[in-house]
């Protein structure tokens, strides 16, 4: 395993442990010894052991296992305060593993056998006062904290708070610029390099604070196995994970939001696509089932991807089971192609299974992953072959601050798409008003204010006019829209009440004029 993603973590909560158990040696001098003291610096000393162990650190592991051995045998406390000999070998054993720490993390190795020896020595009768004992401290006290200083820990609410600061001070600047355009020369001029130098410098603040966000991918992939495993055995599956790309960074709310997404459908692959080792065995294929995570970032997207080896979906089945719970109309049902057909599975209360299990089964699931992808600003695809396996895309944002939006003028009104969803912009000679031909493929057109119900426009009428192409969830389609107006840094608000309801509608966003612009959710928007 690659212990060097953990290092950063290790060094951060390490360093505090070390950090307190200093400051709590200080409360053994001069007073009665309380037990809650003696307990909770063990626990320090315990916690670096175990950290530093599992690092495989092992100057680090013998120093914090003698310090803990030596807080052990003043238990249990007797009346008045601990010898200061004792004292001193642990706060330099403090002191010591806080340095040894911090040079685990510039890469360095740094030695703790001496200080080690002397502490196993002092176990042995803590409590008795030599005349004369030497403590091989070396540190330096301003460089220690120093140190500490440069490295702090921030709660993760603190950074959402300066994120939301910094993206509003840039649609300020936004504001400004607009305000400018109405002065004067020469004061316009001054004006827009002073607005372009305080724009520049908040870009850096929120790409800086979006950067203190990042985490990578591993915080959640480290856990799935043990998940997985319990899983496998509740459904009597053998199977063997294989995870890639876990060192990308994403923004930590991606992770956060997209945790039980990857757990359901990780689950279904066992549920559902992964067949028994004796079947298994039967069709030629190895008695465990193979499941893959791969992450892997394009450009401004993340790209993850969730496999099986296992019995693929049945797209006759899923269009059977649209129609007998009246999703669909047995026409409807023939026409969709079997691309089509998988995105089934994401219809509320459909399912192709024929048991209900505690683990999935029940109908529900597909859906919620579908809406937690969608409402991130991803796409959810689904590609399945057949007795080979199942494959599904997650193709997401890096981080959920600010986003390139593209405007379009439609009926009057002003709409935002992500520029993440807009393939091309270009325009449909007379004539090929209803489909249009993209890399190949031949794709829908549809005029966007009939689709959002502004006007009642047939589909397809959008000779001459401006026409965007955007992912309608893994394929083209094409949105005619009366104008371009532009690109915008869109700082994205959540919309509440009734309008969050609005199918196609995924958030609000000022421009600099402060009009409110509605940024579209493309493919909810086409389901509709």
């Amino acid at each position: 395993m690659d212990l060097s993603k953990y290092l950063g973590l290790f060094v951060s909560e390490g360093g505090e442990h070390a950090e307190q158990m200093a400051r709590e040696l200080l409360q053994l001098e001069g007073a009665a010894v309380a037990p809650e003291a003696i307990d909770s610096i063990f626990r320090h000393a315990h916690s670096i052991k175990g950290m530093a162990a599992s690092m495989e650190f092992s100057e680090i592991t013998e120093l914090a296992h003698a310090a803990e051995s030596l807080v052990g045998a003043l238990r249990p406390p007797r009346a008045g305060s601990v010898p200061r000999a004792t004292v001193d070998a642990l706060m330099a054993a403090a002191e010591r593993i806080a340095v040894l720490i911090r040079e685990r993390g510039r890469g360095q190795q740094g030695e703790g056998k001496d200080l080690t020896l002397l502490l196993r020595g002092r176990a042995a009768d803590p409590w008795s006062e030599p005349v004369a004992e030497a403590i091989p401290l070396k540190v330096e006290p301003a460089v220690s904290l120093r140190d500490r200083l440069r490295t702090v820990r921030v709660r993760g609410e603190t950074l959402d708070e300066l994120l939301d600061v910094a993206g509003e001070l840039l649609l300020e600047t936004s504001r400004l610029r607009e305000l400018a355009r109405q002065a004067r020369e020469p004061l316009r001029a001054a004006l827009d390099e002073s607005v372009d130098r305080m724009h520049s410098r908040l870009r850096t603040l929120h790409q800086r604070v979006v950067a203190a966000r990042l985490t990578p991918l591993s915080v959640l992939t480290d856990q799935l196995p043990r998940h997985l495993r319990d899983i496998a055995h509740q459904l009597g599956r053998e199977v063997e994970l294989s995870v890639a790309g876990a060192e990308v960074e994403v923004d930590r709310a991606i992770v956060d939001e997209i945790a039980d997404a990857l757990l359901h459908l990780l689950r279904n692959c066992i549920d559902h696509g992964i067949e028994p080792p004796a079947e298994r065995e039967a069709a030629g294929k190895p008695r465990a089932g193979r499941l893959r995570v791969e992450a892997r970032r394009e450009r401004e997207r993340l790209i993850l991807e969730v496999a099986d080896d296992g019995r693929g979906f049945d797209t006759k089945k899923l269009r059977a089971g649209a129609v007998r719970r009246g999703l669909l109309s047995i026409a409807a049902a023939e026409e969709l192609s079997d691309q089509e057909s998988l995105m089934l599975a994401c219809l509320p209360g459909l399912s192709t299974s024929d048991r209900v299990t505690e683990i999935s089964g029940r109908g529900v699931g597909m859906d919620a992953v579908k809406n937690a992808i969608e409402g991130l600003g991803g796409t959810l695809a689904i590609e399945s072959t057949p007795l080979e396996g199942t494959r599904f895309v997650l193709r997401l944002p890096l981080n959920v601050a600010l986003i390139q939006v593209l405007l379009a003028e439609v009926e009057r009104e002003v709409i935002a798409l992500p520029i993440s969803k807009v393939l091309a912009a270009i325009e449909i000679p007379s004539g090929h008003g209803r489909t249009f031909e993209f890399q190949g493929d031949e794709a829908p057109v549809y005029s966007l204010g009939s689709l959002l119900e502004w006007k009642e426009i047939a589909a397809g009428s959008a000779a001459g006019r401006p026409v965007l192409v955007v992912d309608g969830g893994g394929k083209p389609v094409g949105l005619a829209v009366d104008r371009l107006v532009g690109q915008h840094e869109a700082l994205l608000q959540p919309l509440a009440g009734p309008l969050g309801q609005f199918p196609g509608l995924s958030a609000v966003t000022l421009l600099g004029s402060g009009r409110p612009v509605f940024v579209l959710d493309v493919p909810r928007l086409l389901e509709a």
